[in-house]
C-alpha cells in the first residue's frame, strides 16, 4: 500500500473558545492509503494535551506505515502491530479510518454499511464552548 500524510490547516467558521484557549483554526493530518488504484482517506486531529501534534502524527504515519502490511482487509493484524507502539492515538485513528474507507471503496459499499452501522443522520460531536450563542 502507498501511504501519504500531509498537514492541513482548517480555518474555523468562528473562533472556538474554551477555558484553556481560543483558536481560529485546526491543524489536522490527512492520510491517504492507495491499494490497487483505489484510495481510502482518514484524518488525525492530534491534541497537544496528549503530547501529540500534527508534526508528530504525520511523522508516525510516515515512519510506521509498513505496519499496515499489504492486505487492507487485515485490520486486526495491522491494529495489533500499531498498538504495540505507544502514543500517537490520533495518527493510529487516521490510519484505521483510511483502512475502513479503503475497504468500503474496494467492495463498492459505504464504510458505515461495511461496519453494520445504520445511517440515521450525519455523525456529530459537540464541545460546549465559551463563545456567544
Amino acid at each position: 500500500m502507498e501511504v501519504e500524510a500531509r498537514i492541513v490547516r482548517l480555518e474555523l467558521a468562528e473562533t472556538f473558545v474554551i477555558s484553556r484557549e481560543s483558536t481560529d483554526f485546526a491543524d489536522v493530518v490527512h492520510v491517504a492509503l492507495r491499494h490497487e488504484g483505489v484510495t481510502g482517506y482518514g484524518e488525525a486531529a492530534p491534541v497537544d494535551r496528549y503530547d501529540e501534534s500534527p508534526k508528530s502524527a504525520k511523522r508516525f504515519v510516515e515512519e510506521h506505515s509498513e505496519l499496515l502490511g499489504d492486505d487492507p482487509f487485515a485490520l486486526e493484524d495491522a491494529g495489533e502491530r500499531l498498538a504495540a507502539i505507544p502514543g500517537e492515538q490520533a495518527a493510529k485513528a487516521a490510519l484505521d479510518a483510511a483502512l475502513h474507507d479503503l475497504q468500503g471503496k474496494l467492495l463498492g459499499i459505504p464504510a458505515a454499511r461495511l461496519l453494520g452501522v445504520p445511517r440515521s443522520g450525519p455523525p456529530t460531536s459537540w464541545t460546549i464552548w465559551l463563545g456567544d450563542p
